[in-house]
């Protein structure tokens, strides 16, 4: 045990050392000073450096040296500490820490910042991971590495582990969700569905290592360049140009990389191409001239066919100006103003083409006034809407695509007039006053829903925690429990959202009806 001699020693030279570089904050404790001053130059002292010996003087003095050395990181940690500095301060409390581990007060100081910073941290990357929509694989990695270069304040290890982990399950949840979506994008691909896998690559192109990008690529490639064939024979026979055109214009938006998204168009147009020329020059032999120019320029490649494309404008303004001229003299007006304006889309400024549209025009508009009566379909027993529903889509159908001059009367007059001349269409029509009596039967309907779904995620709002402000708590550390007088004090418990990740499904529904209808027009004019 420690004679007191060397405890008065140790106090007294301690005390003074600390007087004169100054306490953890800088302030000299001149009290005190004169205090071990004068303990100094008292007997006491005397006896003391008797008591322990030249030896352990020396050795006494070494040690306080030492450990009034260290100090001076204390002072620049206060002095950054004071300007703000918290990142400064903090490291000079670790450079004095490693000097003097056992300093409780410059522990607990360097605690306080480490809090502080860690709080600081976690704020930005709650703040970036509160956009559910923009989270994604890189996002979430970003938000790892910096926690890692921040690491340095997480001084036991436990200040980021609740973050972490929160990051680390949003990624895996990312993973299985994509795991899923390369599930669905391969049968899509076994199925042939082209929009699905289209749709499907490009939410996968975000996320995944590239060498599986690259193969779900090439499998993307693969198939479609199998069923490109097939495809384009079933749109040319079906007369569809124009989604031909369409399904090339998609291709440049697929989310490929761009020498296999220029490979699959290139073979697009090539053979699109061929089967374009191909039938236009089967129907300029069949003098088809408007069908032909109708196939080129819905392709949108009349780039591509410039002699071919004159050829068929040319000779086909001029064989539909002969045919509109030939029927205008055989009074049929309707082919005749067909064939003149087949002619005029293909050249309106071909000699003698505005004049023939313009005749056969005038003369068949005042043939165009009609009156037509639509009856009340029949309807199977079991369903017996079908039958007013279907006539009054009727209606408007005609409504749409009859032309000019053509009247409608209303359903619920006929049916009574039919009614009270017992389904006499003869007579019903002179007294409706109608040139055609359109009637049937509704034997078949039926809708078949067709569904696609793909799942996904979206990251919602759950509810809120209360938890200390860091900002205030800092405050409180700089200036103690008298803040009150200070601006803008900030709130002392804040509200912090908290999300959660909620799956939901996404796709599309395609609804096709079937319907088996007869129909009987009778025209009063021939009397059946």
């Amino acid at each position: 045990m420690p004679s007191p001699g060397w405890r008065g020693l140790s106090g007294g030279l301690t005390t003074a050392c600390w007087a004169i570089v100054g306490s953890t904050e800088g302030i000299v404790i001149s009290e005190q000073l004169e205090r071990e001053t004068m303990f100094l130059r008292s007997g006491r002292f005397q006896r003391a450096v008797r008591q322990i010996g030249q030896q352990g003087l020396v050795a006494l003095l070494v040690l306080i040296a030492a450990g009034c050395g260290a100090s001076k990181y204390l002072k620049m940690a206060a002095t950054e500490r004071e300007a703000g500095n918290k990142v400064a301060a903090f490291r000079h409390y670790q450079q004095h820490l490693q000097e003097k581990p056992g300093d409780i007060e410059a522990r607990n100081s360097r605690d306080e910042l480490a809090k502080e910073l860690t709080g600081e941290v976690q704020a930005r990357v709650e703040e970036a991971l509160s956009d559910s929509t923009a989270i994604d694989e890189a996002l979430l990695r970003s938000q790892l590495d910096i926690l890692e270069q921040n690491r340095e304040f997480d001084v036991y290890g436990t200040a980021f582990t609740p973050i972490r982990s929160r990051i680390q399950d949003l990624m895996l949840q990312l993973e299985q969700q994509r795991q899923a979506k390369v599930m669905q994008y391969r049968n899509a691909l076994r199925r042939g569905d082209i929009e699905e896998a289209t749709t499907l690559l490009s939410d996968l192109r975000g996320n995944g290592e590239q060498s599986e990008l690259e193969s779900l690529e090439s499998q993307f490639v693969g198939m479609y360049e199998n069923s490109l064939d097939r495809r384009l024979d079933q749109l040319f026979a079906e007369n569809h140009i124009q989604k031909a055109k369409l399904e090339r214009e998609r291709l440049e938006s697929v989310a490929l990389s761009a020498d296999k998204r220029d490979h699959l168009i290139a073979a697009f147009k090539e053979k699109m191409a061929s089967r374009l020329l191909s039938r236009a020059e089967e129907d300029v032999r069949s003098r088809r001239y408007y069908r032909a120019y109708r196939a080129i320029v819905d392709s949108g490649m009349q780039d591509d066919f410039v002699e071919l494309l004159n050829l068929v404008q040319g000779e086909g303004a001029k064989f539909y100006l002969d045919q509109a001229s030939k029927r205008l003299r055989r009074r049929e007006l309707y082919r005749a103003y067909l064939a003149a304006a087949k002619g005029y889309e293909l050249d309106r400024n071909y000699p003698g083409m505005v004049e023939m549209i313009r005749d056969t025009r005038d003369q068949l508009v005042p043939q165009l006034q009609r009156y037509i009566a639509v009856t009340a379909f029949g309807a199977p027993v079991d369903q017996p809407d079908l039958g007013p529903q279907f006539s009054d889509a009727l209606i408007s159908e005609l409504f749409r695509d009859l032309p000019y001059g053509t009247n409608i009367l209303e359903r619920q007059k006929i049916d009574l007039v039919l009614a009270e001349q017992k389904r006499d269409y003869k007579q019903a029509s002179q007294i409706l006053n109608v040139d055609l009596i359109v009637t049937g039967n509704v034997s078949v309907f039926d809708i078949d829903r067709q569904r696609s779904e793909t799942t996904s995620t979206t990251r919602a709002k759950v509810g809120e925690r209360r938890e200390l402000n860091p900002e205030y708590e800092a405050l409180v550390k700089l200036h103690g429990d008298n803040i009150e007088d200070l601006k803008d004090v900030p709130e002392r418990v804040i509200a912090v959202p908290e999300f959660q990740l909620i799956p939901y499904s996404k796709g599309r529904v395609v609804l096709k009806g079937y319907a088996a209808v007869s129909v009987r027009i009778f025209d009063a004019k021939k009397g059946g």
